[in-house]
């Protein structure tokens, strides 16, 4: 029963704050009817639409707050004079309204440069671009965001697998000179003593311009001799250099060995992309697979080919620095073997070099 009694109380209320908006009555007259809570209702009786401004200038948050302080003190009763205090400072609800037309306008000139950008498909294509520049870069173990106005590519930590070749020539120093300087037998010709390479490589971003290159692969020396009737005479305590039977037409004398290697290079790459500077010095170790000479000659006017396959005390490892530099796609190598070519005792004190292209 009380809680039907403020109900009633409610409604009186709010019709007797209603009155003097409505106490002109005519005969036409729409009617509204709010139903709010579980049974409660506030009836709006309009004589005369243009009534609906004069509302607007109201403040019903205080209107109903006042109300509910009436209520609880028993009493329902708005005089038609009370109601003036509910009316809105003309200045503030002025400001009210231009707010809102003003937001509303912003928003509108907002929507319409949107839609005048988007009518040559402008901002669909740069969005694609974007993507497809993404799935460039994070090819290139970087990733990429978009800040809302710009491109903002960012290293990623990760791990980029590839393989590549490592193509060029290679030759030794004896005692840290040629051994052309002293006309030795093993001097080595420059062109056609190819080194050549595969790897397998795996490029880990450590942060910032810094990545660590590790790779496993296959390399191979070609020695090939500036004499071309050098022979490699092998005893049972060491391998010597001899030159061929005088009056044979000799063509080509080289020594090949093979090698399993393994690499870990540190890299720097001075910039965003592919087309930056970059360089990376490292180091890697080998083991020997296998190893042979090759001669070509000319006997009694015939053409013959002698292949030999042993040791030749090679040492059976190898290991040394590496260093690279790269611009945009073309690479370059430099490896230096700090271990002599053969085993201490057994051969020439040579150390073997390389250098040459990686694509």
């Amino acid at each position: 029963m009380k809680y039907l009694h403020q109900i009633q109380k409610y409604s009186l209320a709010v019709s007797l704050i209603l009155m003097p908006l409505i106490h002109q009555a005519q005969s036409k007259a729409d009617t509204v009817i709010i139903n709010f809570g579980s049974s409660s209702k506030i009836i709006f009786h309009i004589n005369d639409k243009e009534d609906l401004n004069a509302l607007q200038s109201y403040d019903l948050n205080a209107l109903v707050s006042d109300m509910k302080s009436k209520i609880e003190a028993d009493t329902t009763l708005i005089t038609e004079q009370e109601s003036d205090q509910y009316l809105r400072d003309s200045l503030s609800l002025s400001d009210e309204i231009s707010e809102r037309e003003s937001t509303e306008d912003n928003n509108k000139a907002d929507d319409n440069s949107w839609r005048e950008r988007d009518e040559d498909n402008s901002w669909r294509e740069r969005e694609d671009d974007w993507r497809d520049k993404g799935e460039k870069w994070k090819e290139q173990g970087k990733r990429w965001t978009d800040d809302g106005n710009n491109i903002v590519i960012s290293n990623k930590i990760g791990s980029n697998h590839f393989i590549n070749f490592d193509l060029g020539i290679n030759n030794y120093v004896e005692d840290g000179k040629s051994p052309s300087s002293d006309n030795a037998q093993h001097t080595v010709k420059p062109w056609g003593s190819w080194y050549f390479a595969i790897n397998s490589v795996h490029k880990n971003h450590i942060g910032g311009a810094l990545s660590i290159e590790t790779s496993i692969g296959i390399s191979w020396y070609n020695f090939k001799f500036e004499d071309a009737s050098t022979r490699l005479l092998k005893t049972d305590t060491d391998v010597q250099f001899i030159s061929g039977p005088a009056g044979d037409s000799f063509k080509k004398s080289k020594l090949t060995a093979s090698f399993a290697n393994i690499s870990l290079v540190p890299v720097l790459d001075f910039g965003r992309d592919n087309k930056s500077f970059r360089m990376g010095a490292g180091v890697y170790g080998g083991y020997r697979l296998g190893s042979h000479t090759k001669y070509r000659y000319k006997l009694d006017g015939k053409r013959e080919r002698d292949k030999d396959r042993d040791n030749f005390f090679l040492n059976n490892w190898r290991y040394g620095a590496r260093l690279q530099l790269g611009y945009k796609g073309t690479d370059f190598f430099v490896n230096y073997d700090i271990n002599e070519l053969f085993t201490t005792g057994k051969g020439p004190k040579l150390n073997a070099f390389s250098f040459g292209i990686t694509f």
